[in-house]
């Protein structure tokens, strides 16, 4: 699984995007990006 699949799961589970940010090293931007830029399924 890829960092971002496994951000994208850890969101739909409802964990919070600052703490999905701290957890990654990332930024919320780039979480907001990652999560905008997704495939809906």
């Amino acid at each position: 699984m890829t960092q971002i699949s496994d951000l994208q799961q850890r969101a739909e589970q409802g964990e919070s995007k600052a703490s999905l940010a701290r957890a990654f090293g990332i930024s919320w931007e780039t979480v907001y990006q990652y999560l905008k830029d997704a495939p809906s399924a």
